[in-house]
């Protein structure tokens, strides 16, 4: 269950092809305009943790999707990839598990699986 696997950040046609219908979507239907503000320009070459508080459910997360040309990773609660092929469609999706202290204490360490992920800047 916590291990993640290793083209979970390699680009792929059909999650770019649903990016971009999501981003039109989002963008052109339900939301016309919406303003997204940095302090500081993103670095280009080092990983950046986008931290959104779920407000809105999941539009948060659709939102950093659609606002970064970025290629972003999330994490959900470790419990939701029980099922293989739960785990398998949120594998797609770019979604990694996260383990949280509920989880078990001893659970926490497979977060390094989950974290180990090699960056693709380009």
């Amino acid at each position: 269950m916590g291990k993640k696997p290793q083209y979970i950040d390699r680009p792929n046609w059909r999650y770019n092809l649903l990016k971009k219908y999501v981003c039109f979507t989002l963008t052109k239907v339900f939301y016309r305009r919406f303003s997204v503000t940095f302090d500081e320009p993103l670095p280009k070459n080092t990983p950046v943790i986008f931290a959104a508080n779920h407000q809105n459910a999941l539009i948060d997360a659709l939102i950093i999707l659609c606002s970064t040309p970025r290629q972003p990773v999330f994490f959900a609660r470790a419990d939701m990839f029980k099922k293989n092929w739960v785990k398998k469609g949120l594998h797609f999706l770019r979604i990694a598990p996260l383990f949280r202290i509920r989880d078990g204490i001893k659970s926490l360490s497979q977060n390094s699986q989950s974290f180990d992920i090699d960056w693709n800047f380009s």
